[in-house]
């Protein structure tokens, strides 16, 4: 069962007053971009994928040079800019977890943000190692479909929820398979090299393939 509500009536509330707020399968997450991306509006915050896809929505995938920019003017949250990230770029960060909260602390400047799974749109986390790729495996049922790449290697996973709630990572080496254009080249417009600065380490997208 999936619940849905309202994210600006419970944004800011410590205690959000819903747990396990979903698991997201694959198609959810896909949809999420398609029909959630935001209509390019504000050039001060230039966004990948505006002149590709344009939908109605609060959300957009920021590069990751975008997301570098923003926070080193302390804009990139939620209330300064109005737009939540599908893709939260925390490469050069350390990350804790608590329930479906992820606590990401950048290591340059010390800065801390804090996103809620379910609350926030972000579909995608860019992690700087498979130790802190880690931090989000549980054995409450968390994180389900969330989308993980390592950079320090670019093994592209996904938080797949198994028998008992364990919440593990899978490895995903068709990435067709996430329905996700900065993962697979999409009629040849999307630079994959470009945003992840390297090439993914999958095989050949393939739409009639596996993903394992």
């Amino acid at each position: 069962m999936i619940l849905y509500h309202d994210t600006e009536k419970y944004r800011g509330v410590s205690s959000p007053p819903l747990t396990k707020i979903m698991q997201k399968t694959p198609y959810e997450i896909s949809r999420t971009y398609y029909y959630d991306n935001a209509v390019p509006n504000d050039r001060e915050v230039p966004v990948y994928y505006g002149s590709v896809f344009s939908r109605k929505g609060n959300t957009r995938f920021f590069k990751k040079d975008t997301w570098e920019r923003l926070e080193n003017e302390g804009r990139d949250n939620f209330g300064v800019i109005g737009l939540q990230p599908f893709c939260i770029w925390a490469d050069a960060h350390t990350i804790s977890v608590q329930d479906e909260v992820i606590t990401i602390t950048r290591d340059a400047t010390n800065s801390v943000r804090k996103f809620q799974y379910g609350l926030d749109k972000f579909n995608t986390i860019c992690v700087k190692n498979l130790e802190e790729a880690r931090k989000l495996e549980n054995n409450s049922a968390d994180f389900g479909g969330l989308y993980c790449v390592d950079f320090s290697t670019k093994n592209l996973y996904r938080y797949t929820v198994k028998i008992g709630n364990k919440t593990r990572l899978e490895r995903i080496l068709n990435t067709y398979v996430t329905g996700l254009p900065w993962f697979y080249s999409h009629s040849g417009v999307v630079n994959k090299n470009g945003i992840w600065r390297g090439d993914l380490n999958t095989l050949n997208d393939n739409p009639s393939g596996q993903g394992y």
